[in-house]
């Protein structure tokens, strides 16, 4: 089955465990900030002069499916631990620091799609722990069965305020999403979803801090 993605930890635990390593990539982080709330904004005006339904859930992923300027991304992260990054970590912009092991599984499953911009991740000392990578999938699906009445649900809200109850009989179209490693969808909000072939190598990989919630039957 299918599973929304989580991380094991808070949200925000990269980012209080990682620092970029210079006041330039500090101003460039800003500018990618600013960036994405301008996109965020213009979607959002947009969804002000549309009536249609299917149209405004659309409008919420331009930020998603924006170009992100790579030459503001910092190469290199301070881990304030001393220590390498687990596996799977959010981070800002929608974007997620990965590892190696984790940018092979979903390669392994789906090649296409997926963007993964390397970074290096230092200790306090400048000495490199290892090489990671800022993950974003360009996926984006209307993969809902509809009801018997032909009806799609439509659920938004964050990831951690969703209920089983809420999603119970959501099911999804196994021609559009069995052969993906992960994707949004865009009945569903913001969080990221994994097909069956994902979530199966991701546990057999073994792979840290990352955990998978809310079952999706694919038929």
């Amino acid at each position: 089955m299918a599973a929304f993605i989580r991380t094991e930890t808070d949200t925000a635990h990269a980012t209080k465990r990682f620092d970029v390593v210079s006041e330039k990539d500090k101003e460039n982080l800003g500018r990618l900030a600013q960036e994405h709330r301008n996109i965020e904004s213009t979607a959002e005006d947009r969804m002000l002069f549309d009536s249609g339904n299917d149209s405004m859930l659309n409008t919420r992923f331009d930020i998603i499916k924006h170009k992100i300027n790579t030459a503001w991304l910092p190469n290199t992260l301070r881990s304030l631990n001393d220590n390498m990054c687990e596996d799977f970590n959010t981070w800002h912009l929608g974007l997620s620091l990965v590892s190696e092991k984790f940018k092979s599984c979903i390669e392994s499953v789906e090649a296409d799609n997926h963007h993964f911009y390397p970074v290096n991740i230092v200790n306090r000392k400048g000495d490199v722990l290892g090489k990671a990578y800022f993950w974003r999938t360009l996926n984006i699906f209307n993969a809902i069965v509809p009801n018997v009445n032909g009806i799609k649900r439509v659920v938004m809200a964050p990831v951690e305020n969703l209920h089983e109850a809420e999603l119970d009989g959501i099911r999804l179209y196994r021609d559009i999403v069995s052969e993906k490693a992960a994707w949004y969808d865009i009945r569903l909000g913001e969080p990221l979803l994994a097909s069956e072939k994902f979530v199966a190598l991701a546990k057999k990989q073994k792979l840290t801090n990352l955990s998978f919630s809310h079952s999706f039957e694919e038929c």
